[in-house]
């Protein structure tokens, strides 16, 4: 399955929680991507997107 191309107003909408999950929830990149149904990649992207500041790789929780 290919995930949807996300513009505009959408890519707004799914980079924002993707941010949330990331840095509220404290979610790991994978985690992320698996709640909003893209790659590692493509939700790395959307957190670019949404300016967030990544965390150290191998951070504890």
């Amino acid at each position: 399955m290919t995930a949807k191309y996300l513009t505009g107003e959408e890519r707004d909408r799914v980079a924002a929680e993707a941010a949330r999950l990331y840095t509220e929830d404290g979610l790991s990149i994978r985690e992320v991507a698996e709640r909003i149904g893209r790659s590692q990649t493509g939700a790395r992207n959307l957190l670019e997107h949404a300016r967030v500041t990544f965390r150290s790789k191998g951070r504890n929780r």
